[in-house]
């Protein structure tokens, strides 16, 4: 039996199942993040700010420790008003170094994708890829 997939206008790729897993490094790093900051703004507005410049640098540097690190350096000028202690930078750059060669990303098992997010899609409405 031969599919017909020219009437597919759409095609979804779920990442996520891949990237859930490296969220906790990230979300340890905020934190991490908001004690060195402590003195000028809360953690929630920390948080918070450091989640827009993100955003902001989403384009140029995109996704990655690199492109977050440089996000959390840029986020401490802006919340010291460009009077964070060399100290402080120093210390940023630590957490990305500790984020970058201790706590490499884990790729959920392709059995487990196999298994799980795919066998909900349909070939009659959807065409679902695994790049692992």
């Amino acid at each position: 039996m031969e599919i017909d997939y020219s009437h597919i206008k759409v095609i979804g790729f779920d990442a996520d199942d891949t990237l859930w897993v490296n969220e906790t490094y990230f979300r340890d790093a905020e934190l991490e993040f908001a004690k060195l900051l402590a003195q000028y703004e809360t953690a929630n507005t920390i948080d918070q700010e450091l989640f827009k410049k993100e955003m902001q640098n989403l384009p140029l540097y995109g996704y990655g420790v690199k492109g977050f690190v440089l996000s959390m350096v840029e986020m401490a000028l802006e919340l010291s008003n460009y009077n964070v202690s060399n100290e402080t930078i120093e210390a940023i750059l630590n957490i990305g170094k500790y984020m970058a060669m201790t706590t490499p990303p884990t790729v959920t098992p392709r059995k487990t994708i196999n298994n799980g997010s795919r066998r909900e899609v349909r070939v009659a409405t959807a065409t679902s890829t695994s790049s692992s």
